[in-house]
């Protein structure tokens, strides 16, 4: 046999490989992914230091078998410049065919808003936006599935103080009392 003629069935196994490869691939294309849309997105606790965002995601799973979210990644960002990013490993299952929710919290410190946005002063209000990343281990393998929303985060200002007026009620060597008017 020839070199020639030894080579014609790898050829031919090749692209029946290549072919097969195609077609897989337009299947797996062709299968429903699952959904995810941000339901809710709140801020809490805000204070001097930091605030909290609260944001919850629905996770839409079209399969007929459960559907666990293995991670979740999340980047929030002003004005393209990242001031805050992470991951959770926290496990989740949806039902087969259901949706599930996942509640989401990130404690966002001022002070890196600030560093990671020199620009920003207190007082104003910075627009933000948050790419989540979700995790799942689907039948057609594991998929990341990607999610953005923004929205706006107030940046608080230490509050203007003026001292209206101070009325000593008592004074003695050990004791002091009085009563300070603020505007």
């Amino acid at each position: 046999m020839t070199t020639r003629m030894r080579t014609l069935p790898a050829t031919f196994g090749a692209l029946l490989l290549l072919a097969s490869c195609g077609q897989l691939g337009s299947l797996l294309g062709g299968i429903e992914k699952p959904t995810v849309r941000i339901v809710d997105v709140g801020l809490r606790d805000i204070s001097l230091e930091d605030v909290t965002v609260d944001l919850t995601a629905e996770i839409g799973n079209p399969y007929s078998v459960p559907l666990p979210v293995t991670r979740l990644g999340y980047a929030f960002a002003s004005r393209g410049r990242t001031f805050f990013s992470g991951k959770t490993d926290e496990q989740l299952l949806i039902p087969a065919g259901a949706r599930g929710r996942i509640p989401f919290s990130a404690k966002i410190g001022f002070r890196n808003v600030m560093k990671a946005l020199p620009d920003v002063r207190p007082g104003n209000a910075i627009p933000w936006s948050a790419e989540l990343t979700f995790v799942v281990d689907s039948p057609a393998g594991t998929l990341e599935v990607p999610v953005r929303q923004a929205g706006e985060l107030p940046i608080p200002a230490m509050p203007r103080i003026r001292i209206e007026g101070l009325d000593w009620e008592s004074l003695t060597l050990d004791r002091a009392e009085a009563v300070l008017r603020l505007d």
